[in-house]
């Protein structure tokens, strides 16, 4: 019997639309910006013309072949990186008697790597099915194919293809064979997708001091979208004290890249320590809404006042009826106290022709009724609130401020800070102040 020569399957299987990871823009085109939009990803498309040649061994001679495939493929279809192609190919081996046409076709799918610079790889696997046609007896021939498609970008979305391949016969006395492809591919997008992922807003610095100082005075607030040109809608709301609008603003159409806020409606008003809170929201061209927040926590601040300055801390704390910073039930109250009270003696360093006055204040409980307030200041909120100033003073003290500099005042009931009857809010009135004064 005659021998035949090697039947090579065809590699077909390219699949692997040469799209670019996200990020990497130098290997893929930016999807255009005139598509229809549409919920999902970008669909990609692509077709590819290549000349392909084959090399095995048969007998311990090599036998080569030659040809060309036409594809067809997509990508983004189910997976942004997934790639499945199907093709059309038509080679021919150089046989003793002339060339053997092996006319076939394939699928495959595999999966994009981008390397640096305009280069991408894409490993794939696949089945090809072709017919040998020779003496007119054709003869099917099923091949696992495997292989990868070097692809290096020329322009717009126009590639360079490489694809080394090895075949498998899974029928037929065909041995394994290895095949080079070199090509063109094309690739288009069709449908733009709208991302469905939450804008971003961050504050820096998070920790801003609106005094006129010059120094952290305002904080920028950062805003970003996965799409800034499908936006539909924006809005950035910041928020007060039992979520107080303070200030808003809005717009159609791109947002802006950041917006600068400086404690507005009023710096003054601003409550050191409290965390307000930024929201950034947005709507898309199909109607759906997508929003973030972010903190942005008030520092100390100086306020002048006449001919001297007020020192607004976040409050310092003092336990129900007591002047002591540090009781032994809540250590994360001293920690809180001792970090307030280092800033202040640090603020008070850039202040040295200035000297302090620590004021101190108590919750009363018989504010509605006059005497038994008037009682109640002189036999005990005075000489409480005396006691928690000069505890304080101590501390600044141990800080190392010069104790010259530092004076006591007692008000007891005075200026409370919360009405009478706000029962849940009268721990703001057990307190200290602080007062420069050249």
């Amino acid at each position: 019997m005659k021998t035949r020569p090697h039947r090579v399957p065809p590699t077909a299987f390219l699949l692997a639309a040469l799209i670019l990871l996200p990020g990497t823009p130098c290997v893929s085109a930016e999807t255009p910006a005139d598509l229809p939009v549409w919920p999902g990803k970008t669909i990609i498309t692509a077709a590819s013309l290549e000349g392909l040649f084959t090399v095995s061994e048969e007998a311990g001679d090599t036998v080569t072949g030659y040809g060309g495939r036409a594809s067809f493929g997509c990508v983004g279809a189910f997976v942004r990186q997934l790639a499945l192609d199907a093709s059309l190919g038509y080679r021919w081996l150089n046989g003793p008697d002339g060339p053997i046409p092996f006319p076939g076709v394939s699928a495959s799918g595999g999966w994009l790597l981008t390397l640096p610079g305009p280069f991408s790889v894409t490993p794939f696997g696949g089945l090809s099915l072709e017919v040998r046609a020779e003496d007119f007896s054709p003869e099917t021939v099923t091949s696992l194919t495997g292989g990868a498609r070097l692809a290096m970008l020329l322009s717009g979305r126009d590639y360079l293809t490489l694809t080394p391949s090895v075949s498998i016969p899974l029928s037929g006395d065909a041995r394994l064979s290895l095949s080079l492809a070199l090509g063109l591919r094309s690739e288009w997008a069709w449908m733009r997708p709208v991302p469905d992922k939450p804008p971003k807003i961050r504050a820096k610095p998070e920790l801003f001091s609106p005094d006129g100082d010059g120094t952290d005075d305002e904080t920028v607030l950062a805003l970003s979208c996965a799409d800034p040109s499908l936006v539909s809608q924006w809005m950035v709301i910041i928020y007060g004290d039992k979520d107080a609008v303070l200030v808003r603003h809005e717009g159609t159409g791109r947002p802006p890249r950041s917006l600068v806020w400086s404690g507005e409606p009023d710096p003054a008003e601003l409550e050191p320590g409290f965390a307000y809170r930024a929201v950034f929201e947005t709507v898309d061209v199909l109607g759906r809404s997508a929003s973030e927040e972010t903190t942005v926590v008030c520092d100390i601040l100086v306020i002048r006042d006449g001919d001297r300055y007020r020192i607004r801390v976040p409050d310092i704390i003092f336990p129900s009826d007591s002047w002591e910073l540090s009781p032994r039930e809540s250590r994360k109250l001293l920690e809180t106290n001792r970090k307030v009270l280092e800033r202040v003696a640090t603020l008070f360093s850039h202040f040295p022709s200035y000297s302090m006055t620590v004021e101190g204040y108590a919750n009363a409980v018989y504010r509605n009724n006059p005497a038994r307030y008037a009682e109640e200041q002189r036999n005990e909120l005075l000489p409480l609130s005396q006691k928690r100033a000069d505890t304080v003073r101590d501390a600044l003290i141990m800080l190392g401020i010069d104790s010259a500099r530092i004076n006591t005042r007692a008000y007891g009931g005075e200026r409370p800070k919360t009405t009478a009857n706000d029962t849940e809010e009268a721990w703001k009135n057990r307190r200290v102040e602080f007062i420069l004064e050249r």
